[in-house]
């Protein structure tokens, strides 16, 4: 599915609400993760963490309604995203959450390398698996072929 279905989806979820007894409300959305419900102005949003390998499903996550009736960002008085943005770090168990707090201790240039490090090997991991796979694709030809 795409982004705009989902996101058409999860406004119509929340069609039925009565949204007269407040002034400004943000708008009901989907963060790529969860649909939001539409929020009174200056509250907070409150759903369970995602039912994901390596979250807790029984902790909570917040969005923030700023003042003005949008979705808040990573920091006061960010508006880029219009469906704002969400702390997840919350919900992911607490080994989880040290091994983050290890990789961004230094800084986001060090978390970085250490990440395209990651990637590298993975990149080699792949190619070895490849090249081990197609050797054996041929030595199994040359078996059967001279058996």
């Amino acid at each position: 599915m795409t982004y705009s279905i989902i996101l058409q989806a999860c406004v119509d979820s929340y069609r039925h609400r009565n949204l007269s007894a407040h002034d400004r409300w943000c708008n009901a959305t989907w963060d790529m993760v969860l649909c939001w419900p539409p929020t009174p102005a200056g509250e907070s949003a409150q759903l369970p963490c995602p039912p994901h390998r390596g979250v807790d499903p029984s902790k909570y996550v917040y969005k923030h309604c700023d003042a003005s009736g949008r979705w808040a960002g990573k920091s006061p008085g960010d508006f880029t995203l219009p469906q704002g943005w969400t702390n997840y770090t919350v919900c992911f168990y607490e080994e989880i959450q040290k091994l983050m707090n290890d990789l961004y201790k230094r800084s986001e240039e060090d978390a970085q390398s250490k990440l395209d490090i990651a990637h590298g090997t993975r990149i080699m991991e792949m190619v070895g698996l490849s090249l081990s796979l197609t050797s054996l694709c041929i030595s199994l030809a040359i078996f059967f072929y001279f058996r």
